[in-house]
């Protein structure tokens, strides 16, 4: 039996990006199979093996030459990674269209690497607040010789960027869906319903420019520092997007993360951005998602294996990090609940069949746990990250749920409802 010859050195193994990579092989190997979930076969036109590719821990760790691995081949394998992924090549910008809970009116840059802009005039818009308003993120990004290289670059940061921002403002930021997926649509001039594709595009828009566009006819996005931006009783001055003053602190601790912190934290934030989706379709699916954002960090060691485990974890992250201090019986109320859900227990209140009956006991407990665990979850992430903000110390976000006695049966609210006049 033949010798299996690593080739890990010359593909650099463990120093280049293992998609980029696939990418480099897919190209010059036309096929490809799969018989054990830890090997890929990178084969040629003739289902040759050309390659072989070992995984560990779902990252790449060796690469093993096959039979039709020739000289000529390798040596432009390696020609490849050193002239179309390690060489530094000039930047561009790829401008991405993003989705805002509220408006984007100005703009706002950090540093040479991105900026948030307004979408152009001729973008379509939606006709109420809150809504999906488009606007721009302009990403820097390295460039190289392989197209699809390119498109991996900008397409990863844009998305890391994307959750980021969804965390740390107070409104949804999300993408188009790449999936797009069909709707039964209400259109106004039509006189039945159509069965459409959910897509958004915005006519003539360049994607690519060489730099990051100017912004010298537009305003700066308001600023407010995050302990008040992040409180119950901020309420912006405009209906634009504001953005907390600490973004800058934020976006840089982020980039100063690696390694599977990095990835964990970007798990996290995916399960906050999940959330907001998962609310109009199950607030089951909403809580659970709260959730996980925070196991996703407070789950690490051999205590996650314990039965116990993880709800100790949790609470323990939560003690740490959550704003306010929230008590242990808050914990557990959002923990059970969400446990109760998981399990099949049961489902919150708005995702069963409902006799039209609005208040009750189970209504107010499941609208509790849901509202403490979006602003609980979302204030332990930041203050998570701010940790390793250098220089700085206690948390960003420090308000979290209201303390003190209900108020007694009988008590007027003080709001005045104006009925309209027959």
């Amino acid at each position: 039996m033949a010798k299996r010859r690593s080739i890990a050195s010359e593909l650099r193994i463990g120093q280049i990006d293992d998609d980029e990579l696939a990418i480099l092989l897919t190209a010059r190997c036309p096929r490809a199979a799969q018989f054990r979930s830890n090997e890929v076969e990178y084969r040629d036109a003739e289902d040759e093996v050309v390659l072989t590719l070992i995984f560990q821990n779902e990252a790449v760790v060796d690469a093993i030459a096959g039979p039709k691995l020739t000289p000529d081949l390798e040596r432009e394998l390696r020609e490849s990674i050193e002239g179309e992924v390690t060489t530094s090549h000039e930047k561009r910008v790829w401008r991405f269209i993003l989705f805002s809970g509220r408006p984007v009116a100005g703009y706002w840059r950090y540093r040479d690497d991105f900026q948030i802009v307004p979408a152009p005039s001729s973008a379509a818009r939606p006709d109420e607040i809150p809504g999906a308003n488009p606007f721009v993120l302009d990403v820097s990004f390295r460039t190289s010789a392989n197209s699809k290289l390119q498109e991996r670059r900008w397409r990863r940061r844009a998305h890391e960027l994307s959750l980021v921002l969804d965390l740390a403002v107070r409104t949804a930021v999300t993408a188009p869906s790449i999936r797009s997926p069909k709707h039964w649509m209400c259109v106004p001039s039509e006189p039945e319903p159509r069965w459409l594709n959910e897509g958004y595009w915005i006519p003539e828009f360049e994607h690519l420019c060489d730099a990051l566009p100017s912004v010298e006819e537009i305003p700066t996005i308001g600023e407010v520092p995050a302990a008040m931006y992040h409180s119950r009783n901020f309420f912006p001055p405009t209906d634009d997007l504001y953005v907390p003053s600490e973004l800058a602190d934020l976006i840089r601790s982020f980039d100063a993360l690696g390694g599977d912190l990095r990835d964990r934290f970007l798990r996290a934030c995916y399960w906050q951005q999940t959330s907001h989706q998962m609310w109009d379709h199950s607030h089951s699916l909403y809580l659970t998602s709260l959730i996980n954002s925070v196991e996703t960090l407070a789950s690490v060691g051999p205590e996650r294996t314990d039965h116990e485990g993880p709800s100790k974890l949790f609470k323990k992250f939560m003690k740490k990090f959550a704003p306010g201090n929230p008590s242990g019986t808050t914990l557990d109320g959002i923990y059970d609940a969400r446990s109760h859900v998981t399990h099949g227990e049961r489902l919150m209140y708005m995702d069963r069949p409902t006799t039209g009956v609005t208040l009750d006991e189970r209504s107010a407990r499941d609208t509790e746990s849901m509202d403490n665990a979006r602003l609980l979850t979302k204030g332990a992430l930041l203050n998570w990250l701010w940790q390793y903000n250098p220089g700085t110390s206690g948390h960003l976000v420090t308000e979290g749920v209201k303390k003190g006695k209900a108020a007694p049966p009988g008590t007027k609210s003080r709001v005045q409802v104006v009925l309209p006049k027959p």
